[in-house]
Parts: C-alpha cells; structure tokens; sequence
C-alpha cells in the first residue's frame, strides 16, 4: 500500500512540473490568441493576435509590437515578461505558462479570469 500511495505521489509531482514548468527551447515558436476577451484593467489584445519568441529572447507580435522577452521560474510554474518600449508608450506583461490538465501545448495565460491566452501554433 506504501507503495502504490508513493507511486501516485510520484505521478502528481511529475505531472505538475510537466504542466508548469518550460525549457527556452519548449517556448520558443508562434503563439496565436484565439480567444481575446479582456476584461477591464487587464492588460491583453482586443483582437485576435499571434505572438513570435524567437531565440534571441526578442518577440514580435500585432498588439505586443516587437521587444524583448524573460523567463523566469517560481514555485508555482515558468513565467514570462514581455517588454516594449518605443518613444509613445512602455507595455509590460508577466505572466504564466500552463498546459492543460498535463497534456497539450503551453499557452501564455493573459487573461485568467476571462479565459484569454496564447496556444502555440
């Protein structure tokens, strides 16, 4: 019995870090925005958008424009900042990497309450 309740322990841990944690290498790629409902006082895109993380840490995107990129790790997952800044405006986002329920792509997660984020493509 011992062992079956460490196997499961095993299985949760290893899903959770599968679900929440990303190499550069896993994140670089297209992401698209198919969902784009933003709530008021949330940063995000009004309109379907797609973002591009190249591995130079640079990004490219319709409302993100181009900037830079950081990832960093917490106990709770891979989080990522994007950076831009040109002569009318600074735009500055963290926020999560997820999977869904172990399986699937990463998703940037820009909205949580409203469901919003980019799958990669």
């Amino acid at each position: 019995m011992k062992k079956i309740i460490a196997g499961l322990i095993v299985l949760v841990v290893i899903g959770y870090l599968y679900s929440g944690f990303f190499t550069k290498g896993m994140l670089v790629g297209t992401y698209v925005n198919p969902h784009f409902k933003v709530s008021r006082g949330e940063d995000g895109p009004v309109f379907a958008d797609t973002i591009r993380l190249l591995d130079d840490n640079s990004y490219n995107s319709g409302y993100w424009e181009k900037g830079t990129y950081k990832i960093s790790y917490t106990p709770l997952g891979t989080q990522i900042q994007l950076g831009t800044k040109n002569q009318f405006h600074n735009l500055s986002l963290q926020t999560f990497i997820r999977r869904d329920n172990v399986v699937g792509s990463p998703k940037i997660i820009i909205g949580g309450d409203t469901g919003s984020y980019y799958k990669i493509d």
